[in-house]
Formats: structure tokens, sequence, C-alpha cells
């Protein structure tokens, strides 16, 4: 072979193990991304406990070592809703949008409670926000709450905190406008908030009986997409 030839013959070798470099580098990238969008489970090593009722029994102590932004843990039973709740900062109220619950930056985001309740989980009206995924993740089940059936079939909604647990029982669910501001999270009594849940449940297109008759002191209200008939749309699951 002659010196040129032998010359070129090493460059182009060269530039071939760098191009093969490059697509391995970037496709352990792409399966880190992956991972990180796919996962709001323990860290391996670390596996889920579920006590008799099948519901996670909640390591506080790990979780809050993971990010202090946790403040509960959600759980629908027979669904695939079953993971931490944070809370973000006022100054920052959508960050979760974009983060996960470890705080990598993640299209799934996180299930997370408005940073406007500022009583945190003692607040009167629980705003829980989650997207809806297209392959069944995070809030997308919660979008079915439309349908009767499937209310009737997944009523209980479990919030555990690290002070108190309690089974929230779905009353109703409307599909609104992804403009519409319904949302409050302050009160000026008891009154004013049994007024305005009592509103919000009327408006819902799917209720169920004996909701609106309850006096109650607090209220959970869950918020999704759904794409029911357009692509600017919310699904709102009230619950007490």
């Amino acid at each position: 072979m002659k010196p040129r030839t032998l010359t070129i013959y090493r460059i182009l070798t060269l530039v071939g193990a760098l191009l093969i470099a490059v697509a391995l580098g970037l496709g352990i990238a792409l399966v880190d991304m992956n991972r990180t969008a796919t996962s709001t489970s323990p860290s391996p090593g670390r596996p889920a406990s579920y006590d008799e009722d099948g519901l996670q029994q909640v390591d506080w102590g790990y979780w809050k070592s993971v990010n202090p932004d946790i403040v509960a843990w959600i759980s629908i039973p027979d669904t695939n809703v079953d993971a931490p709740v944070v809370q973000a900062k006022p100054d920052d109220p959508t960050y979760y949008l974009t983060h996960d619950v470890r705080r990598h930056w993640n299209v799934y985001g996180a299930i997370y409670l408005d940073a406007a309740c500022t009583q945190g989980m003692d607040s009167p009206n629980l705003v829980v926000f989650g997207h809806h995924m297209n392959d069944g993740s995070m809030f997308s089940q919660v979008a079915e709450y439309s349908s009767k059936e499937f209310a009737l079939e997944h009523r209980s909604i479990v919030i555990q905190t690290p002070a108190w647990s309690r089974v929230f029982h779905c009353e109703g669910c409307a599909v609104v406008s992804g403009d519409e501001q319904s949302k409050r999270t302050e009160f000026s009594s008891q009154e004013d908030f049994g007024l305005y849940r009592s509103k919000r449940l009327a408006a819902c297109g799917m209720r169920l009986d004996g909701g609106a008759a309850k006096q109650v002191e607090q209220m959970l209200t869950l918020v999704t997409c759904s794409y029911h008939h357009s692509d600017n749309e919310r699904s709102i699951v009230y619950a007490s």
C-alpha cells in the first residue's frame, strides 16, 4: 500500500471509530433518558412494600431524603396511580410540570400539590395535578372518572402524609375547557368553602349520589388533561 493511500486509510479508520463512539454514546444517553422518564418508583435495591390492603407502606425517611418537597403519597387502588406527591415553591409553582420527584428534568413531570395550597396537606382544597401520558402513567386514568362506571369501581382515593392517612371518596367529575378558571384554594369561612364545593359538584357532568349533601372540612381535587372532545380540556375529579 502506498504511503498516501495508507494515510487516507488511517484517517477513514479513525473517523469511522469516532462515529461509532458517538453513536454508542447517544444510545446510552437515550436509554438513560427513557429510564428517567418512566421511573417514579423507589431506586433499585429499595423495593416497595405494601400492606394487606395493597397500599404502599411509605418510607418517609427515605423519600424525604430523596426530595424534601414530597408532602404526600397518592394511591387509587386497581389503577396505575401510586406515587409521591410533591409541592413546588410559590416562586416557581409549575416546576414539577417538567421535573420528576428526584428533581430531574422529565417530560413526565411529577404529581404535585398546587403551590397555592398555602397550608400544604392541611389546606381545605387539596388541588393535585398530574400529566395525562399516552402510556397510561401518571394521571392518565384520572380522566376516566368522567365515566360513572369507572368512578363507582374506583371511588376510593387514598392520601397518606407523614402526619395522617385518609380515604377520600369520588363525588363527581367535570370535563372543562383548559381556559376555565374555577380553582380556589383559600376561603373566608367554612360557609364560603361549602358554597364553593356545592357549586363545583353541581357543575359536574358525572355525579355520584350522596356527595353534595355531606358537610366536610376538606376536599380533594384531582386535575389532568383530557381529550374527550378537544386538545384543550381538563378532567377535574372532586372527592371528600
